[in-house]
């Protein structure tokens, strides 16, 4: 399986430290996030398992980047079809 792939499976089911062990947190590359800590300091966004069993959606950023939190009690996402909040 490649690398990418591994990964990826191992944050789907919630193995984000066992990613991390892989990654050096001193890894640059230009004009890219490191991904340890991009998982770092996302890591309770990235709770798969947990987001699933409460019935959450799982999102990509495109779906993720409608929605926005106006205030504590205010959480706003906007659809192209209707808006929800």
């Amino acid at each position: 399986m490649p690398w990418a792939e591994r990964i990826c499976r191992l944050l789907e089911d919630g193995h984000w430290e066992a990613v991390l062990n892989e990654l050096d947190p001193e890894e640059k590359y230009e004009g890219a996030v490191n991904l340890y800590h991009y998982i770092e300091t996302n890591k309770e966004h990235i709770d798969y398992p947990q987001h699933r069993e409460k019935g959450w959606f799982i999102g990509s950023g495109a779906v993720e980047s409608g929605c926005w939190e106006r205030d504590v009690d205010d959480f706003v996402c906007i659809t192209k079809t209707e808006r929800i909040t």
